[in-house]
């Protein structure tokens, strides 16, 4: 799985991108495309509920056209443990009192699209930020071999 620098607000469409196995800038003309707007102008999911409702219409539409698994608005119960599985892909979001991240995981490996040059376990991403980071969700998009 090949993980690209995310831009300001862009984990959703780099986690996208890495999960569906196609290019950040695929997925950036994608939105264009459905949305008729940049992201840039859509990019936040804590937006006025007009821009709310569109980035979650934008991700979903991304998500079918990537034959992905829909990504929830609100995400479950949050994991009973902190452990990504050994084999497969997917997705882990992790939320602040103020913000929101989601990042893709492979084979046990989270890569953060604002650093994804390495992959690191989630309790070492945990570890490594000072701010109160809580994980909301781990979801498997695919099994491994």
């Amino acid at each position: 799985m090949h993980v690209e620098k995310q831009g300001a607000n862009e984990c959703m469409l780099a986690t996208l991108a890495a999960l569906g196995g196609v290019t950040l800038d695929t997925v950036r003309a994608m939105v264009q495309q459905y949305a008729r707007l940049s992201w840039d102008k859509i990019g936040t999911a804590d937006a006025d509920a007009e821009r709310h409702n569109l980035f979650w219409r934008t991700v979903t539409a991304l998500c079918l056209a990537l034959e992905l698994p829909p990504i929830p608005s609100a995400p479950g119960p949050p994991p009973t443990g902190h452990a990504l599985p050994p084999r497969g892909r997917g997705y882990v979001r992790v939320s602040t009192a103020f913000e929101a991240h989601i990042m893709p995981w492979e084979n046990g490996l989270l890569y953060d699209p604002h650093h994804p040059e390495d992959g690191v376990t989630l309790a070492q991403w945990l570890v490594s930020y000072p701010a109160e980071w809580w994980v909301t969700c781990i979801t498997t998009v695919s099994e491994g071999p």
